[in-house]
């Protein structure tokens, strides 16, 4: 397996190779016919509609034909398109990390450092936070801190999905799909005109289901089963000339406990002994919990966008409301098959949010964005620890508000300069109690703390126009998190703000037949937002502490290639050195040895232990110099899609290889996934016989990897959850 997966990794590194050295040989060649170009990239990176090159932004455009030939299903399948992007998960916390920027703290209203936006709506939690795209028209993964545009919080980048917009011709989509562990996945939409030329509507749904892949040693049956919806309808109205409205609404619902349903890494565990061996979860996607664990996730949401031309500009205004209620989850605290140990939470949440942007006109030297944005959070958890032996309640709220511009400004033909900033307020406020074996709660929560934060982060950048097809850029920004309150550990003092200062420098090429971006950057990340579990009473509970400062640098390269009018080329690599650059006083979870424990600098060098795997102990070390979780050296993808036309049809071959190398999981780096790369394929036959029908078989990670999903450490264990193994499928596709 470790020879396919090296195989794999330089697939993808020797695909790059052809992709950049076929662009280059196109730039040099005389234009290519019509019939080969790419479509053009256009990106709303800064908040209005431009094409790629003229972004001084790193971005990942994924189109919906890219989406469906790569088998996107749901939101954490985008890393396989995105070097440098993670989406991996806590528990039941979903934490993006991308050039090596992430979190790892665990509470309902902790914000993700890289902001995800639905149709332009921010999405504020992070729990359970999979969104399946049954209509979904494009992605954009913005990198790098977005301080200025779409700040909220975003000090690593920001995930922009866009879905249909309601038209007025009717049209629409049905597919329907079987694979391995009878997964089953039924989707589609349908748009079109309600009264005339002036109201559309949408609406768009998809089902998903699939039995568990998780094999309970205590029974031998299959753990980990899901099942999911969501429902999305859209109303657009255009009342006058230059006005366009829509409303819209989501519901949602998944259940998943395959992320708490969780093996141990190489059998640690502190209960070994009193366990027979027979039962401990060494292997992946193997567990024996005596509870099984269960998550149940619920999501309702309304909005109202619009955009008016007023002015020689336009007027846009987003309105939504968001509730999540995650109304069981429930799972085994000792993760073995020792009786009594049942934790039960419910989670919630409610979002509000109003945003403020007017664009000035494209066309002119000077162009300028102005908004306004305003959020409000409430929400908490209910712990019910090991039967009522501990029962935590919160209750927090945040409100935040923020005034951004930006301008840019044509000084010639050739060089535009662009400014911008943003000012940002945020007023925290954490409520909770703890309740000992009564489970009896106070008629008021007692509040721990309230506190405001406030930041205003620059954005400067220069873009230079080399010749009608290539740019070349520099960028200086900033970006800021806020602080945070950890009230499910009770405790009473927030942690500071989270700040990053970015350097970049790109190159971004286009012409008729590919298009070529390259980024060069360095952070400065500082006063960094870490957690550390520790152990009260019967309960893990995770404290927050700034404990580190960091220097984060990378090179990026992208692009896309059309080689023939049957073979196009697409992918990227990149290259990041992420490391702690002061973390002295880290605490980390260290194997138990075989007496005596390791002292001195032997306690903080992993490789001097003979573990036990009886459990971990907690020792201080200073991780200076270590390697930032998350942050794998080198990832890279390669995406392929061949076209052949038939006599009776057309037909559609297309493979995507990604590759990783090692990524750590703690400061220490002493758990990681090793180096792997996976392979996705599809091959799809359109027949000409039936317009718009297209039958389609597919596989997933055919090469088998068990894939790291998720890594929590405690003095108990080394727990972890593992990406979905090998899968293939068949599916039907129609569309009008």
């Amino acid at each position: 397996m470790a020879d396919k997966a090296a195989l794999l990794r330089a697939s993808v590194l020797a695909g790059l190779v052809t992709l950049a050295s076929g662009t280059a040989a196109t730039a040099q060649t005389t234009p290519a016919a019509r019939s080969s170009d790419l479509d053009e990239v256009v990106v709303t990176a800064l908040r209005r509609e431009q094409r790629l090159k003229d972004v001084p932004v790193a971005v990942t455009a994924l189109s919906q034909e890219t989406l469906t030939q790569a088998n996107i299903r749901d939101s954490r399948d985008l890393q396989s398109l995105t070097p440098g992007l993670r989406l991996e998960a806590t528990g039941n916390y979903i934490q993006p990390t991308l050039r090596g920027v992430t979190t790892t703290l665990l509470n309902i209203a902790n914000d993700s450092n890289v902001a995800t936006y639905v149709d332009g709506v921010y999405q504020q939690a992070n729990v359970g936070a999979v969104f399946d795209l049954p209509d979904v028209t494009s992605v954009q993964v913005l990198k790098g801190p977005q301080g200025t545009l779409f700040g909220r919080n975003a000090t690593g980048g920001a995930i922009l999905i866009t879905s249909e917009t309601p038209t007025f011709d009717t049209h629409g989509l049905a597919s329907v799909s079987y694979g391995r562990f009878n997964e089953v996945l039924a989707k589609g939409f349908v748009s079109g005109p309600i009264a005339g030329e002036t109201v559309a509507g949408s609406i768009s749904a998809a089902y998903r289901r699939r039995d568990g892949y998780i094999t309970d040693l205590r029974s031998g049956a299959k753990r980990g089963d899901m099942n999911s919806y969501v429902v999305r309808g859209k109303l657009r109205v255009l009342p006058w000339e230059g006005a366009d409205f829509t409303l819209m609404g989501v519901l949602s619902r998944r259940h998943d406990p395959t992320m708490q349903t969780v093996s141990l890494v190489k059998g640690n565990y502190f209960f070994r002994g009193t366990v027979p061996d027979a039962l401990i979860p060494t292997a992946p996607y193997s567990t024996s919990t005596d509870t099984f664990p269960d998550i149940i996730t619920k999501t309702a949401s309304a909005s109202l966008s619009g955009s008016i031309e007023m002015g020689g500009g336009s007027l846009q205004t987003i309105t939504a409301y968001t509730r999540m209620r995650m109304p069981y989850l429930l799972f085994d605290s000792d993760l073995g098959p020792i009786v009594g140990n049942t934790n039960v939470q419910r989670i919630r949440s409610n979002v509000f949010t109003q945003e403020v942007l007017y664009n000035t006109n494209p066309d002119k030297p000077l162009r300028a964005t102005l908004g306004a944005f305003y959020f409000h959070f409430t929400g908490g958890i209910r712990n019910n620890v090991n039967n009522l032996a501990q029962l935590i309640y919160t209750a927090d709220k945040t409100d935040a508000y923020a005034f951004f511009g930006e301008a840019t400004y044509n000084v010639s033909e050739q060089l535009s300069l662009l400014a911008g900033a943003r000012y940002s307020h945020e007023t925290r406020e954490a409520n909770a109690v703890r309740v000992l074996t009564t489970g009896v709660l106070p008629a008021q929560t007692p509040r721990l703390g309230k506190t405001s934060f406030d930041s205003l982060t620059p954005r400067l950048s220069a873009i230079y126009k080399v010749t009608s097809d290539t740019n070349v850029y520099a960028t200086f920004s900033k970006g800021f998190k806020s602080g945070a309150y950890n009230s499910s550990s009770l405790q009473a003092a927030p942690v500071s703000p989270e700040k990053i200062t970015d350097y970049e420098v790109g190159m971004k090429t286009s012409g008729r037949s590919y298009n070529l971006n390259l980024a060069a950057f360095r952070y400065d990340y500082k006063d960094l937002q870490v957690g550390k579990l520790n152990q009260v009473g019967t309960a893990f509970v995770q404290v927050f502490e700034n404990a580190a400062r960091s220097k984060i640098y990378g090179v990026e390269l992208e692009g896309a290639l059309k080689v023939t009018d049957q073979l196009r080329l697409s992918g990227g690599i990149a290259y990041l050195h992420a490391r702690y650059d002061s973390y002295p006083g880290a605490v980390v979870s260290m194997p138990l040895t075989t007496a005596p424990q390791p002292t001195g600098a032997q306690a903080c060098t992993p490789g001097s232990y003979r573990p036990t795997y009886t459990g971990n102990r907690t020792v201080t070390c200073d991780v200076s110099g270590k390697t930032m979780v998350k942050s794998p050296d080198w990832s890279g993808s390669l995406n392929a899609i061949y076209e052949q036309p038939l006599n009776s049809g057309e037909l559609t071959v297309s493979a995507t290889i990604y590759a990783s190398s090692r990524i750590y999981y703690d400061p220490i780096d002493r758990v990681s996934q090793a180096p792997y790369a996976t392979l996705g394929a599809r091959i799809a036959y359109r027949p000409r016989a039936i317009k718009g029908l297209e039958l389609a078989l597919y596989g997933t990670n055919l090469t088998d990897q068990r894939v790291l999903s998720g890594v929590i450490e405690s003095t108990l264990w080394d727990a972890a959850t593992y990406e979905q193994p090998r899968s293939v499928g068949v599916e039907a596709r129609y569309s009008f």
